[in-house]
């Protein structure tokens, strides 16, 4: 549906219809620029004190001898009154007129615009959201929003000056404009609206209009104006002036706005709201559970629509799904990734009327090879089950075995894993490495020993914010001293190892023997059981603390304490253990909205080359990063707008991926009423009015430029006036002689 292609306002409706404009229309009215100036009207009274001290009458002392000067005519002296009385009014209004030409007085309204136009300010705000790639008859709303902007430089001079505020992103041509200075109109501020395109970037209209209404209310000039130019996409309307949980809200600017709205047609919209690796232990050749959610922001249902997931270039799944009108639906698909390192996925669909919401991007990390660092003794069985020989099914290991006496001196940040086996006392500082490991992302596993030192252990759980282990109970005579009591079966440990229980049946491991173990009473931390032994403590603890998790197995790597290093549950619960601690809680790439920010911390760097972000044209760009011990911190701060999937780099080495996600406020097409429009910018700037017209209405535009200026400065006026007076004044001074009588 079109919009009318006339001029239409909408304010306050009265019986005869609406209103004007405000800003349109004003009944005539002086104002002043310098308003403290008017201070200075007090210094005319100075030349009416000076007269009226010239004017004291003296005492009056008779001599005989000028009795002739009683003769005087009483027209003279009435001369000579007049003459004062004038020199005292010349003087007051060359005083007066002189202020008030520093105190700039402008005319504003109807009459000043029959007199001349002021100079004029004018912030054009254009939306470049997603949104206005729409389209309509009359073309995509962003090249509609650009003739409008051009329009509005049809009737402004060539003194005036032009912002050009993008919703989206930073206003371009800062080498001409810098962003924020004011530009000329004409070739200068056309080539600026040209410049301005559609940006993915998070934006708020709101936002861009509070930036515009600063900018302005800084300028001295008599005429400001804020021009609104959107499609009224209701989520960029949140208002940047309305603090967090509070209904306060400061007092809007006194900066005049007319919103022009482009396009008009209510779309509808399917959109791939999100992408979610379910599968937390991947392997190649392993199937890979994803998830995706599709979104229907749209009034009808929507039947059969079809998604498609890629690995790489290669679609290697599909699934249909209804998605009823309002809401969402998941569509859960496996995929079984062959080759190993960071891999870039994508989730699609076709949905022709509104594409840059079609795709979205995932990744995820299939790790050719863990490199694991095993410390301590009694890890025969360890070494054997990690071997190349015996490991499988995609499971990769790559080994370094250390005396416990070594951990000190071993730097930890290259492994992804850390198995403590045996290990039997923990020096201060072996506990805040292995407390610095873990909180970076580091994993650890740990199996106790005879000889372990409980208060060592303890610190070191302490640091962990973990509970505390007790002395062992039990004894190597092969008298069983526990047995497995519950399995929490959907831990990711789990996962792809049991068939799907039917009819309620529970689901059983495999028993061994326990012959001795350690008890561990869990503490405050983020911590869960995942077997439970008969005897009321764990026998598999999970443990996580900052970015890093610890299993903590309750009994020795070795057949002393029990048969589990022989048992069949040994090898895929090992190999899980280890993938899921050096997973990091998450086989996905880190994710952050276009143009927001994301503080990545990494763990696994080397040396002091710094990280790079690389995009997939290979742009690259260095984000700001600071060292921390063991870490990096980079701040993304914006930088990152594209949808895709970006490399963390360093030394040409992989570290991480960052995608990049469409902001899902963009998905949501729906627009405002306009006078709902102005009543959310009504709460920055006021007054707002709104101009509703169609493409090839660029006159009616530009005469509401006109009349919007109708502004007029008289400093200059004023000015003239003081001069004019203080010459009338010299001229009744100096030629005007009334005491002398003619002979």
């Amino acid at each position: 549906m079109h919009r009318a292609a006339c001029l239409r306002s909408y304010g306050s409706e009265s019986a005869h219809g609406p209103e004007t404009p405000a800003i349109l229309g004003r009944s005539p009215r002086m104002t002043f620029l310098n308003p403290l100036f008017l201070l200075g009207l007090v210094a005319a009274g100075i030349p009416l004190v000076i007269h009226l001290f010239n004017f004291r009458r003296p005492r009056r002392v008779r001599f005989s001898s000028l009795a002739f000067l009683h003769e005087l005519q009483k027209s003279t002296m009435q001369r000579v009154r007049v003459k004062q009385w004038l020199l005292l009014a010349l003087r007051t209004l060359a005083i007066a007129a002189l202020v008030l030409s520093f105190a700039r007085p402008t005319l504003e309204g109807g009459l000043a615009g029959l007199l001349g136009t002021g100079r004029a300010s004018v912030a054009i705000v254009l939306d470049n959201s997603m949104s206005m790639t729409l389209r309509d008859a009359g073309g995509s709303y962003m090249e509609q929003a650009r003739s409008v902007a051009a329009a509005l430089m049809g009737d402004l001079d060539t003194d005036d000056e032009v912002f050009i505020v993008p919703a989206a992103g930073s206003a371009p041509g800062s080498g001409a404009g810098g962003g924020n200075l004011p530009l000329r109109p004409g070739s200068e501020a056309l080539h600026a609206i040209n410049a301005v395109s559609v940006s993915p970037a998070t934006h708020s209209l709101a936002a861009a209009v509070e930036k515009a209404a600063a900018l302005l209310a800084e300028r001295d000039v008599p005429n400001r104006v804020i021009y609104v130019v959107s499609d009224l996409q209701a989520s960029a309307f949140a208002s940047p002036r309305i603090t967090a949980g509070s209904e306060s809200q400061m007092p809007p600017r006194d900066v005049p706005a007319v919103l022009v709205p482009v396009g008009g047609q209510e779309q509808p919209n399917l959109a791939v709201s999100s992408v979610e690796v379910l599968s937390r232990i991947v392997a190649p050749g392993e199937p890979l559970r994803i998830r995706a959610t599709l979104t229907n922001y749209g009034a009808s249902p929507q039947t059969g629509v079809l998604a498609s997931a890629f690995l790489g270039e290669v679609r290697v799944a599909q699934q249909s799904v209804d998605v009823p009108p309002g809401g969402s639906a998941h569509v859960d698909m496996s995929l079984t990734p062959q080759d190993t390192g960071f891999l870039r996925g994508r989730v699609e669909i076709d949905d022709g009327l509104y594409e840059p919401d079609n795709i979205r991007p995932f990744s995820v990390l299939v790790p050719e090879v863990r490199r694991v660092l095993l410390v301590g003794s009694r890890k025969q069985y360890l070494e054997l089950a990690l071997s190349r020989e015996l490991s499988g099914g995609g499971f990769r290991f790559d080994v370094d075995t250390i005396a416990e006496d070594q951990l000190a001196v071993t730097p930890l940040g290259p492994y992804n894993a850390v198995v403590l086996s045996g290990v039997t006392d923990i020096s201060a500082a072996e506990r805040d490495a292995l407390g610095r490991y873990v909180r970076n992302g580091g994993g650890v596993v740990v199996f106790p020993g005879d000889a372990a030192r409980t208060d060592d252990w303890n610190a070191l759980l302490a640091v962990w914010d973990a509970g505390r282990i007790d002395a062992p109970v039990g004894a190597v005579d092969n008298v069983s001293a526990a047995t497995f009591d519950r399995v929490f079966s959907e831990h990711v440990l789990f996962e792809g190892l049991f068939v799907s229980a039917q009819d309620g049946e529970e689901v059983h491991l495999e028993q061994p023997v326990i012959f001795r173990y350690v008890p561990y009473r869990p503490g405050s931390a983020s911590e869960q059981t995942v077997i439970s032994l008969s005897a009321g403590t764990p026998f598999l603890q999970e443990i996580r603390h900052g970015q890093g998790i610890v299993l903590f197995y309750a009994v020795e790597a070795d057949v002393r304490w029990s048969d589990f290093p022989v048992r069949g549950l040994f090898l895929p619960l090992i190999y899980r253990s280890l993938y899921h601690v050096s997973s990091t809680g998450t086989v996905m790439g880190s994710s952050l909205v276009s143009g927001g920010r994301l503080q990545l911390r990494l763990g696994n760097v080397e040396g002091n080359d710094q990280v790079v972000l690389r995009g997939e044209m290979g742009e690259e760009q260095i984000p700001p990063q600071r060292m921390l011990p063991g870490a990096v911190l980079l701040d993304i701060d914006g930088s990152l707008v594209t949808p895709g999937i970006h490399d963390v780099v360093q030394s040409g080495r992989v570290l991480r991926q960052v995608v990049v996600e469409p902001d899902p406020a963009e998905s949501d097409l729906a627009a405002l009423e306009p006078a709902a429009a102005r009543d959310r910018l009504e709460e920055i700037t006021q007054p707002v009015s709104v101009l509703d017209l169609a493409t090839g209405t660029a006159e009616a535009l530009a005469e509401g430029v006109r009349e919007a200026r109708a502004g007029l400065e008289l400093w200059n006026v004023f000015l003239g006036l003081a001069l004019l007076f203080l010459l009338a004044e010299m001229v009744v001074a100096s030629q005007w002689r009334p005491e002398t009588t003619p002979s």
